[in-house]
């Protein structure tokens, strides 16, 4: 940060963690689960399923488990997110629950299975994975891999059709579908197709002068969370390796035309000619 932008006390915001918001909504999204598998037994059988105590106590653990790895490696991630997977699986497996009942099958038994292995690869993701930025290095092998698995279900051997379906492979006792990956590591490789500017050797730089003012200092109506808003996007920005750490930022009493000058000085001094400059 610039001798320009260092003077400014707004610098020292942080960003609230929100976890108790993203706990709070987890009590919510339990409840919505929960509540709907116990309402399907009750709406079949007259009465509530006898395994509820053992299955709300698998899908709390899977929930809880997933917020403290969250609030241990990813302090500032989305407090909605996970929320929302949750309540997503609770009413899924309770439409499953619906269906085993009709069949007289054990099917939400199995995805509950799932869930449990795909909040596994989870919680490895946020402990091994510091730094999604480096899965850039993948972005060809991901979208390669997609493709390879959309067409998978059309091989012989492995290839099943289902009700007329040909979308899912089978290996012996294990089935399963290629279409619910390969669309998500498809979209994931072609996100990452456009490098971050400030991580790539030899490319273009991204240098900002961001500005926001609050504070007119009686000369005009004061503009709330204008100051804030220019230092959170900078913040992001530079979380996300786009900007470049040089990058200034001038609020209130800095921004003035003084201060533009000397920072549009600074920048011109380190950006080349194949460099970006925003303000």
């Amino acid at each position: 940060m610039s001798g320009v932008s260092q003077t400014n006390p707004l610098l020292g915001f942080v960003h609230r963690r929100r976890r108790g918001a993203e706990l709070f909504l987890l009590v919510l999204a339990l409840a919505v689960g929960i509540g709907a598998y116990a309402a399907v037994g009750v709406g079949v059988e007259g009465a509530v399923p006898a395994d509820l105590l053992g299955y709300g106590g698998w899908l709390a653990a899977l929930v809880v488990v997933a917020h403290l790895v969250v609030r241990a490696t990813a302090t500032y991630a989305d407090p909605v997110l996970l929320p929302v997977v949750a309540a997503l699986n609770g009413l899924g497996l309770a439409v499953i629950h619906r269906l085993d009942l009709a069949a007289d099958t054990g099917f939400a038994a199995q995805q509950l299975v799932w869930m449990t292995i795909g909040v596994g690869l989870f919680v490895l993701t946020l402990v091994f994975l510091r730094d999604h930025r480096v899965l850039t290095r993948f972005t060809y092998t991901s979208g390669l891999g997609a493709i390879v698995l959309l067409l998978l279900p059309m091989l012989p051997l492995i290839g099943n059709e289902v009700r007329g379906a040909r979308i899912w492979i089978r290996l012996g006792p294990l089935g399963f579908q290629p279409g619910e990956v390969g669309p998500y590591s498809l979209t994931a490789g072609l996100s990452m197709g456009t490098p971050r500017q400030a991580g790539v050797q030899g490319g273009p730089r991204v240098f900002a002068i961001m500005v926001g003012i609050s504070d007119y200092g009686g000369y005009s109506s004061d503009l709330a969370y204008t100051a804030d808003d220019a230092i959170k996007l900078a913040e992001d920005l530079r979380r996300e390796g786009v900007l470049n750490p040089s990058s200034i930022v001038l609020t209130d009493a800095d921004a003035t035309v003084g201060g533009a000058r000397r920072a549009f000085a600074e920048g011109a001094a380190q950006a080349g000619p194949d460099d970006i400059f925003l303000f």
